[in-house]
């Protein structure tokens, strides 16, 4: 999704086909500096300042993918009105399922919408992102780890996705394939969008923090120097050192909150969908299992694949913006050892000091729109809604009828 040209060739390639098929789903309306992507024009790259850009073409896209959604709820629609589905169980119905799909799609348009018209906002992020990468590479301190988690994730989403549609391909039609499962689609890559996207903050904490251990590398080789030019320099150097760090510091903050931002309305809602739907899913499972309903095997087979597909999704997004949330947190750590280890001159220890302080202040806070945190807690907070929520369910239809 976000290319850097400080990556090897084959991440970049990777990075390339991830972008174009996030264009196809409607979810990377902007374009690419062809410029950037080229490995023969990186002379050229280094001219331009932006690396995406409002495309035309990728709004007019998502318009049509727009209307596409709405054409498909209305069909949707006409086909519930003129064939019934008979389910076999009397709590769950098909009218009440027919109703939750109806609104999920409703709420698949607000998404095209929405990022159509805001893609502005990442645009900014993504550019904002390959300033910052540029000044690093300046300072010679600028690495990323050959990490190819992020890419393994994407592919084994993607494999799921494609297990997911062909195994329903055996039991729906087209029509419902398509009104079924495309909330479940979008709402899976957008998820899979915004760790990517946290994957790229966390590296950059990461470099942040390396920056501010290997200061006190430079304090110890300042003791070679006479002692005229050792505190004259050592300060020079350590305190436009930390003027860096704390002004990419604050800049990543901002980055990441507005991340954080943008998908907290898109978290929200997939939230509440693949909480909605797990329910169901699983409930129809168990009914299965105690022999009160019965199910095809590629209909049981399908939800199984859903169901693990969901919690791969949930688990990784959650361990990212977690593992986030550490590298964040880990710098006023390093600060702390660092001033604890070292003697340094009083004017370097204030400039640290300041930026200590600063901290709490640039705290990224991952939250769906103030309303739920979407770290590590919401997994307990999954399970134990959809439990409750299960036994109520369970409860209702094993009980005898009165009278």
């Amino acid at each position: 999704m976000y290319y850097n040209k400080y990556q090897p060739v084959h991440q970049q390639n990777l990075t390339l086909i991830q972008y174009i098929f996030f264009k196809i789903i409607g979810l990377s309306p902007w374009t690419i500096n062809n410029f950037g992507i080229s490995r023969k024009c990186r002379k050229v790259s280094n001219v331009q300042n932006d690396i995406c850009y409002l495309s035309y073409s990728g709004i007019f896209y998502n318009i049509m993918l727009f209307i596409g959604m709405v054409s498909l709820v209305l069909n949707f629609t006409f086909y519930q009105t003129m064939h019934h589905e008979t389910r076999t169980d009397n709590l769950v119905t098909a009218k009440t399922l027919t109703g939750f799909q109806f609104l999920a799609s409703s709420e698949i348009m607000i998404l095209f919408a929405i990022y159509t018209f805001r893609q502005k906002v990442i645009i900014a992020v993504l550019n904002k992102l390959k300033s910052m990468d540029d000044k690093l590479q300046k300072c010679g301190v600028f690495g990323i780890d050959n990490d190819y988690t992020i890419h393994l994730i994407f592919t084994i989403n993607f494999l799921l996705s494609c297990c997911f549609l062909i195994t329903d391909s055996y039991h729906y039609p087209l029509l419902m394939i398509l009104m079924r499962r495309s909330p479940a689609i979008l709402y899976s890559w957008l998820i899979i969008q915004f760790t990517m996207l946290l994957d790229i903050i966390d590296k950059r904490f990461k470099i942040l923090n390396s920056m501010i251990e290997k200061l006190s590398d430079i304090e110890n080789q300042s003791e070679t120097l006479p002692s005229i030019l050792k505190m004259p320099l050592l300060n020079e150097l350590v305190i436009h050192k930390i003027t860096d760090i704390k002004s990419a510091y604050v800049e990543l903050s901002e980055i990441g909150q507005k991340i954080t931002d943008f998908y907290g309305l898109f978290c929200l809602m997939a939230i509440k969908f693949i909480g909605t739907a797990s329910i169901f899913v699983t409930y129809f499972l168990m009914m299965f299992f105690l022999g009160a309903i019965v199910l095809s095997t590629m209909v049981w087979l399908t939800n199984g694949i859903w169901l693990l597909w969901m919690t791969f999704q949930i688990i990784v997004f959650t361990t990212y913006v977690t593992r986030t949330m550490k590298q964040s947190n880990n710098t006023g750590k390093i600060i702390n050892k660092f001033m604890d280890q070292s003697t340094m001159d009083e004017k370097v220890e204030k400039e640290m000091v300041k930026f200590l302080r600063n901290l709490p202040y640039l705290k990224i806070e991952f939250t769906a729109c103030d309303v739920i945190s979407i770290d590590r807690t919401l997994i307990g907070t999954f399970v134990g809604t959809i439990a409750t929520y299960l036994i109520i369910l369970i409860q209702f239809r094993l009980s005898p009828p009165s009278g």
